[in-house]
């Protein structure tokens, strides 16, 4: 998830938290990105479609190691 600053992101791994269920979280917060992917809204009750599968041998960072 991309949120808009740390406070947003605090509520909303305290609302993820909040689900029935959830026995821990783990969060991991990126500097900068390469690329970025659109934006997905998130609703409740829907569920994701399967995701498409990665291209043989990996991706490739921006240095180029694997």
């Amino acid at each position: 998830a991309k949120t808009a600053g740390t406070e947003h992101l605090e509520r909303l791994i305290d609302r993820v938290r909040g689900f029935a269920g959830v026995a821990r979280t783990e969060t991991m917060v990126v500097l900068s990105t390469f690329a970025e992917r659109p934006r997905i809204a998130l609703t409740a009750g829907v569920e994701a479609g399967p995701r498409p599968g990665r291209r043989a041998g990996g991706q490739r960072s921006r240095r180029g190691v694997r």
